[in-house]
């Protein structure tokens, strides 16, 4: 089994981002890091993403990277397409905890789900109070910037109190809250 590598939370979130855009606007790995890396080295985002590698990208690497986004998107001609980034549109729009967590990468094809949309919120201080599911929905659809249901969420709740990551705490009402455990 190889070794899992531990990165910040935001560190994880800007890598996805930035593989998320990169996809979006068409360009290629071996084409970002060529743009990016001074040496010419065509492994420089791939080593990035990949889980197996500690690597993570640098304020430096994110400036470069945000003009080669916008040089790209103004080549497309596409309406809904933005066309100036800046590092700002990699970061998170809300603090993420400082506990390292194992590096992932999504593979090609798979869109991230709502299960891993709901451990990036679990990953905040967010959910150290009760929340709904309507408020997780929300607080995650800003991490994200996607626009889910609160159903799309039922799944991945109901399995993370299964596994004793959250607490599911029943109301009078018929509501129901979900938080993270209280520590002893």
């Amino acid at each position: 089994m190889a070794k899992e590598i531990k990165i910040f939370p935001v560190e994880q979130y800007i890598i996805d981002q930035v593989r998320k855009i990169r996809k979006a606007l068409g360009i290629t790995a071996d084409q970002l890091s060529k743009a990016v890396s001074l040496s010419d080295s065509i492994g420089l985002v791939g080593n990035i993403e990949s889980s197996a590698m500690a690597a993570t990208y640098t304020d430096h690497n994110l400036n470069i990277i945000a003009k080669v986004f916008t040089e790209q998107a103004k080549k497309l001609k596409g309406k809904g397409v933005k066309k100036d980034y800046t590092v700002y549109d990699f970061y998170p729009k809300v603090p993420l905890n400082d506990t390292p967590i194992i590096k992932t990468n999504v593979k090609d094809g798979r869109a991230e789900g709502p299960t891993k949309s709901l451990y990036k919120v679990i990953g905040t201080d967010f959910l150290d109070e009760a929340r709904s599911a309507r408020q997780i929905t929300d607080f995650s659809n800003g991490l994200d910037n996607t626009d889910r249901k609160p159903s799309s969420f039922t799944s991945p709740l109901f399995l993370a109190t299964d596994k004793g990551v959250l607490e599911r705490i029943e109301l009078k009402e018929g509501n129901v809250l979900y938080r993270k455990p209280k520590k002893d």
